[in-house]
């Protein structure tokens, strides 16, 4: 997968052996390919598992009966990093599979990654339903440092010059809270918009 860009991927054995800068491969045509004589692989016993927090580095099993060297180490689908010592790392909050190859032997680790804690708050104003004059929503999102969305966040709203609906809500499974705003001032509206241990974030209306 060659494209010139930060999704350059190497692949082999069915791994892949680099962290594309993308966080994924992109599904280009360019590609440079070199064949060889591979014996067919076989699964080396069930899955393993591991839980990492995004950001942090798991040391992962090698595989059953394994001894020496000889390990081939990888991804299977091109998210996180696992580098030749088994040293696995990654950014992307969510499930990805990485696996090790020995002597047509293949094993693989399911891993979870969790979303580390709160790092960024962004808050946008835009027009309620209809674009009545008197309204509008303020939508907040609240993610880690690698931009993972982070649910169950409590925000809370605090307009200048009129009133939130809800003053306090709880992120949903994209990172994203919302409140209506009904405004009593034609003049001076903004929105100030916080969750716990983060800085502010202050929006203003028209």
């Amino acid at each position: 997968n060659l494209d010139g860009g930060g999704s350059t991927a190497l692949w082999a054995r069915g791994l892949y052996l680099n962290g594309p800068s993308d966080g994924a491969p992109r599904p280009v045509a360019n590609a440079l390919l070199v064949f060889g004589q591979a014996e067919p692989l076989q699964d080396a016993g069930p899955p393993a598992t591991v839980t990492l927090n995004a950001g942090e580095t798991a040391a992962l099993s090698p595989p059953p009966d394994a001894a020496g060297g000889g390990i081939l180490w990888g991804t299977v689908d091109g998210r996180g990093f696992v580098d030749q010592l088994g040293r696995l790392s990654a950014t992307r909050a969510g499930t990805l599979a990485a696996a090790s190859v020995m002597s047509a032997r293949r094993h693989t680790v399911t891993c979870t990654v969790i979303p580390g804690p709160p790092a960024r708050l962004r808050a946008v104003l835009g027009a309620a339903p209809n674009d009545p004059p008197d309204r509008s929503v303020v939508t907040a999102t609240v993610t880690d440092r690698f931009g993972n969305p982070l649910p169950d966040v409590e925000v809370v709203f605090a307009p200048k010059g009129g009133t939130a609906d809800p003053a306090r809500a709880r992120t949903d499974v994209r990172g994203q809270a919302a409140a209506e705003i009904v405004w009593d001032v034609e003049t001076g509206r903004s929105v100030v918009v916080c969750t716990g241990g983060l800085s502010s974030a202050v929006v203003r209306g028209r």
